[in-house]
């Protein structure tokens, strides 16, 4: 909104829906956004962070957002990547793994799905995260783990302003996709 984008969201949980209207007044749809009934070609752009890993339908779902989006917007994407060093590194432990991700993703099937709806990778890449140590802290409290119960040693022994010190993270083990529709 800062930046001159007029801003619309898509929300399951009624409560952060409910918190987004008061940023964005009428301009959130709470549910699955294939009921939201945007017109044909509405968005310039659209965003998808932590998102297509719950989808349990993707074709359903980009067809969706192919229809909505404007010939030759942007999608942009970011989602666990099965090809990440985290995951080769972690393996069934990886953090990623989680219940509530129905499908898991990487360049190879995002590009297979792109080409059959109709979208142009336009980039790949690590996607990094700049995040706060007590962010990691509540993450691994929420998603126990090894790596978890160490970093969470450490952290009780952290100053208070490095636990609230943001870090830039390659090694989240997603990956960030740009696609064009045409």
């Amino acid at each position: 909104k800062k930046r001159g984008f007029d801003c619309y969201g898509v929300e399951l949980s009624k409560y952060t829906s409910q918190k987004a209207l008061e940023k964005f007044p009428k301009r959130i749809f709470n549910g699955k956004l294939e009921q939201s009934k945007y017109p044909n070609a509405f968005f310039d752009v659209i965003t998808m962070t932590d998102v297509i890993e719950h989808i349990t339908d993707p074709n359903a779902f980009f067809k969706e957002i192919k229809r909505i989006l404007k010939k030759n917007g942007l999608i942009l994407i970011t989602t666990p990547n099965t090809d990440s060093i985290t995951k080769k590194f972690m393996t069934q432990n990886w953090f990623q793994y989680k219940e509530e991700h129905v499908i898991y993703w990487n360049a190879k099937s995002i590009n297979y799905l792109m080409n059959q709806i109709g979208f142009k990778i336009l980039k790949f890449k690590n996607n990094n995260k700049k995040l706060t140590l007590r962010y990691y802290n509540d993450y691994f409290d929420k998603y126990p783990s090894i790596l978890g119960k160490i970093f969470r040693g450490i952290f009780k022994s952290l100053p208070n302003f490095l636990k609230k010190k943001s870090f830039l993270n390659p090694l989240t083990g997603e990956i960030l996709v740009l696609a064009k529709n045409y």
